[in-house]
């Protein structure tokens, strides 16, 4: 069974609405933790604030290249556009969703290294150890939720198989 033009519209529009909200909350976060530690005197709090920041900034940011590259093409939300062009674009869309996965899945290593073993990472400069947690923690949960975002999408763009009547054929004994 192909994707449908209004499945793959919905799921467009899923996608860029929730790099938008997270992106929003994070900048918010971001400024808010940045201000805090500044007040506070907290280099680990400004350092993932400014984790936060740059993180949500990213993620606007291709929200709005997503949404601005489909204003200029013909796009799927066009009422002609075919099956094929629809199960193309689905497909498209579902491999750069695949490679931003192990991509998340790196951003998530690396953070969960620096939140576990930042004297690993930082050993030429311990007294950055601190903020190396707290920048951990930060590309942690962006990635994780980046990652749980990509995979869901992913998995909402998978082909659906379709089991056709002589399709196992070659499984019945031949005479």
């Amino acid at each position: 069974m192909s994707p449908t033009n209004e499945h793959l519209t919905a799921t467009k529009h899923h996608l860029e609405r929730s790099l938008i909200a997270w992106g929003l909350g994070s900048v918010s976060v971001g400024g808010a933790l940045i201000a805090e530690g500044r007040r506070r005197g907290s280099a680990g709090w400004v350092a993932a604030g400014q984790q936060h920041l740059i993180w949500g900034s990213i993620d606007l940011g291709i929200a709005a290249w997503g949404r601005r590259r489909e204003g200029r093409s013909r796009g799927v939300d066009s009422p002609d556009v075919s099956e094929s062009d629809v199960v193309a674009h689905s497909a498209s869309l579902r491999r750069l969703l695949l490679v931003n996965v192990v991509l998340d899945l790196g951003y998530v290593a690396g953070g969960v290294t620096l939140l576990l073993v930042p004297g690993l990472v930082l050993r030429r400069w311990p007294e950055r150890v601190a903020t190396g947690r707290a920048v951990g923690s930060a590309v942690v949960l962006q990635g994780g939720f980046l990652l749980v975002l990509d995979s869901v999408t992913a998995r909402r763009l998978r082909p659906q198989l379709t089991v056709r009547e002589n399709s196992l054929d070659f499984l019945r004994p031949t005479s």
